[in-house]
């Protein structure tokens, strides 16, 4: 018979430290490897929060190793990025991807896929290109994959490629902060005209 551990959330933590004194005792408790790793999902993002980078990894770590959770593989790649460490970021957020439950899910994770492969040694833009025009037609509506998409095109010299996905993502978020400020700053980004 399996055994649940079941976590009240009536009394939600509210701060980070009793999101890991709530955490700690429920995973005294758990058994089952689902319990196991929203527990340790929730741990890591604790973590996170409080800079607490070496524990975080360690929860997502442990989370992906019970269940393989696309959240934690996302946000295991995103704590590699800051580390400058790409490639291993890149293996995460493809992980991810076969674990992705749904569209909005993965748009996020060939966004950051492609963020990975356009920095790592060696860069693969080509790659990076591909996964930015995945994440536009799963989320057409998304101003982020047509800006990064543009920043790379800039990068490589397609000026005109650049400018276009500039005013593709401007047209479909037209108050975003940073395409705001990408205008103002053109260091930033291609000015659109």
């Amino acid at each position: 018979m399996a055994s649940y551990v079941y976590v009240d959330t009536s009394n939600e933590p509210r701060t980070d430290a009793q999101t890991l004194q709530v955490c700690a005792r429920a995973l005294a408790r758990a058994t089952e490897p689902a319990d196991v790793a929203a527990l340790q999902c929730r741990v890591g993002n604790a973590r996170m929060r409080r800079g607490e980078v070496a524990e975080a990894e360690a929860a997502f770590r442990a989370c992906v190793a019970a269940v393989d959770r696309a959240d934690a593989r996302n946000n295991l790649g995103l704590l590699l990025l800051r580390r400058h460490e790409y490639a291993e970021a890149a293996a995460e957020f493809s992980r991810g991807l076969a674990a992705a439950p749904d569209d909005e899910t993965k748009t996020e994770l060939w966004i950051n896929l492609g963020v990975a492969l356009e920095h790592r040694e060696p860069p693969d833009a080509a790659e990076a290109r591909r996964c930015y025009e995945a994440a536009a037609a799963l989320a057409p509506g998304d101003a982020r994959p047509r800006t990064n998409l543009g920043s790379l095109l800039a990068a490589e010299g397609d000026v005109e490629g650049a400018l276009a996905r500039q005013r593709e993502a401007a047209a479909i978020s037209p108050d975003d902060p940073w395409l705001r400020s990408a205008r103002r700053k053109p260091n930033r980004a291609l000015p659109l005209r």
